[in-house]
């Protein structure tokens, strides 16, 4: 009879255990895992911080951008045709006030996009024309804090004057006319103004446009 008991010094392994070699590799393949995650979670954290910091820079200079346009709001207090010669406008002026919402607006710096019956020309102040570029000037009726050309209170009333035929290459409006103008502040707020000549300028010095 053959006698399958263990002997002294017999080393007994169970018969699915693992080894010590085996455990050590599982704790080093769980180790590198971790270490992969951590890296890939300390990268994305860093995207994720320098997307934001350009969201957040883009929404403030676009804020500050908005701010600006809408604090530079004019008034159209007035439009008015002078100059009448043969029933003919020789003058157009704009009277502009600052608007109770609005910031200070230097008027020579802006420009007017005028598309007339003859013409479509784009106008800057006088003061800063170049050679050959069409002009606009400007005239003060009301200025209580000395400012003029600067609109900076709901007192001012300066007027944008154009001439043409005169200045620029469109004739003298005539009865009936319509002129489309844009004023465009130095932030790029625009201001729409439609005019319209009445139908008849008859024994008329001024009408109103």
């Amino acid at each position: 009879m053959t006698d399958d008991r263990p002997r002294r010094g017999d080393r007994i392994c169970g018969p699915s255990g693992p080894t010590r070699g085996t455990s050590g590799q599982v704790a080093v393949g769980t180790l590198v895992i971790f270490i992969a995650l951590t890296l890939v979670t300390v990268a994305t954290a860093a995207v994720l911080f320098d997307t934001a910091g350009i969201l957040q820079s883009q929404a403030s200079d676009t804020g500050d951008d908005t701010s600006s346009r809408l604090s530079d709001r004019l008034d159209v207090v007035a439009t008015t045709g002078a100059n009448i010669t043969d029933r003919e406008i020789k003058e157009v002026e704009v009277v502009l006030a600052d608007s109770p919402e609005g910031s200070s607006v230097d008027l020579r710096n802006v420009t007017v996009q005028w598309l007339g019956p003859d013409v479509g020309t784009t106008l800057v102040h006088e003061d800063n024309a170049a050679a050959g570029q069409d002009t606009f000037s400007t005239v003060s009726y009301a200025d209580p804090d000395g400012t003029f050309p600067l609109l900076t209170s709901t007192e001012d009333r300066y007027a944008l004057r154009f001439e043409p035929g005169v200045v620029f290459g469109d004739s003298g409006l005539t009865e009936g006319d319509s002129v489309d103008l844009t004023l465009v502040t130095p932030s790029g707020a625009t201001l729409p103004i439609r005019i319209s000549v009445p139908q008849s300028l008859a024994g008329k010095d001024s009408v109103e446009l």
